[in-house]
């Protein structure tokens, strides 16, 4: 009788795991590629600076952001993946606290006066920076 290496038991097990390494490698290491979205540019649309700030599983990118005074920022958290810890992401100085869905999540800051503010996720494990100058 002939033996197939498919009909043995231990060689699926062995497929499966590696079938599921390679989905996880996959799946992992795409939500961490960069875009062009990660250079600090700020974009004007209706009278607006927008800041696009990508939520990845190790920070905000950027999170040093530089904008100009006396015009209106819109910030847009854009969260590609739930594989990451962050959830919120908040500011005292800047009086928002804002939940992160999957997607884009825009938050509107007026009157900036010049100077640096502060902002965090919401266990305070990653920072960022937006600086407002004249």
């Amino acid at each position: 009788m002939k033996n197939s290496i498919l009909k043995s038991p231990t060689m699926w097990l062995v497929l499966a795991i590696i079938m599921i390494c390679a989905l996880f490698f996959v799946f992992f290491s795409s939500s961490n590629t960069k875009t062009n979205a990660e250079a600090p540019a700020v974009s004007m649309q209706d009278g607006y600076q927008v800041v696009t700030i990508q939520v990845k599983k190790d920070g905000f990118y950027p999170s040093k952001i530089e904008v100009k005074a006396g015009v209106p920022v819109k910030l847009n958290f854009v969260k590609n993946t739930s594989f990451t810890c962050i959830t919120s992401v908040d500011s005292d100085e800047l009086g928002f606290d804002l939940y992160l869905k999957k997607g884009e999540n825009y938050t509107t800051l007026d009157h900036l006066s010049p100077g640096s503010y502060p902002f965090d996720c919401g266990m305070y494990m990653y920072h960022g920076t937006i600086t407002v100058v004249a």
